[in-house]
């Protein structure tokens, strides 16, 4: 592995740590949804969640609403690293 490609995984790997520790959940969980399909994800979802969400993603007015709240906004800010 060249040293800018571990510069970069040891990087990735920090962020999931520190992804890890806001969400309450392992690095490794995290690095696991990377590797799925949204559909896979959804399956794990009882249906009537499974069936907003998907009410939600299929429709763009539903989807800005939803970011558009204080706690998506929230929630983005601390995934991005803001405070």
């Amino acid at each position: 592995m060249r040293m800018n490609d571990k510069a970069r995984k040891d990087q990735f790997d920090d962020v999931l740590k520190q992804a890890g520790k806001k969400l309450g959940t392992s690095p490794d969980k995290l690095q696991d949804l990377k590797n799925k399909k949204p559909e896979e994800l959804m399956k794990k979802l009882r249906p009537e969640e499974a069936a907003k969400l998907n009410q939600i993603m299929n429709n763009p007015e539903l989807t800005q609403q939803l970011l558009n709240t204080p706690q998506a906004k929230m929630l983005m800010k601390r995934l991005m690293g803001d405070k």
